[in-house]
């Protein structure tokens, strides 16, 4: 196996283990594909962010169609959030990180919310209690574990081991992001 598949194995594994004790392992896949594509959208709207926020306040009195439609072309993509938050300052707001990661997930426009809805995911799903048949190990997840989530995505950095892919790399300079 490659060094790139050796650290995205190791990466994997330790979501898995993160998530291991609320989750059984066929569950996993609840919290990891949801997030790999939040981070993954994260990244995409990190260049135009600010942009989207300063054009927010500016159109604060038009109409919602008008406004979301303003905020794409600001984002230059088909789609766009308009929460102060991205993974960076997520992990910067430990304290908060709960309320903030649901604030954010609801700021995408309703595309993105739609392909959430897909997955049947919302961030308040990592924060419920779970069956009860299963006994007193599976509890809520802890804040703790929430933020190690959160800082496990938004930590993964490129190395000799691994590659984070530009958006030109994919082909595609804009990503369309269409509910089922």
């Amino acid at each position: 196996m490659t060094n790139y598949g050796d650290n995205l194995v190791s990466f994997i594994c330790d979501v898995a283990d993160l998530l291991r004790g609320p989750y059984r392992p066929p569950e996993y896949r609840k919290v990891m594909l949801p997030v790999t594509v939040l981070r993954r959208l994260d990244c995409v709207l990190e260049p135009s962010k600010s942009k989207v926020l300063e054009e927010q306040k500016r159109l604060k009195a038009q109409p919602a169609e008008y406004t979301h439609k303003m905020l794409q072309r600001a984002a230059k993509q088909k789609f766009c959030n308009t929460s102060k938050y991205d993974f960076e300052r997520l992990k910067a707001d430990a304290d908060g990180l709960a309320q903030n990661l649901l604030q954010y997930i609801h700021s995408f426009s309703p595309e993105v919310r739609a392909l959430f809805e897909s997955f049947d995911f919302d961030a308040v799903d990592l924060f419920v209690k779970m069956r009860k048949s299963l006994g007193n190990k599976r509890n809520l997840n802890s804040d703790e574990q929430i933020e190690q989530i959160v800082t496990t995505y938004g930590d993964f950095e490129e190395s000799g081991g691994s590659k984070i892919f530009d958006n030109d790399d994919f082909g595609y300079r804009k990503i369309t992001v269409a509910a089922a």
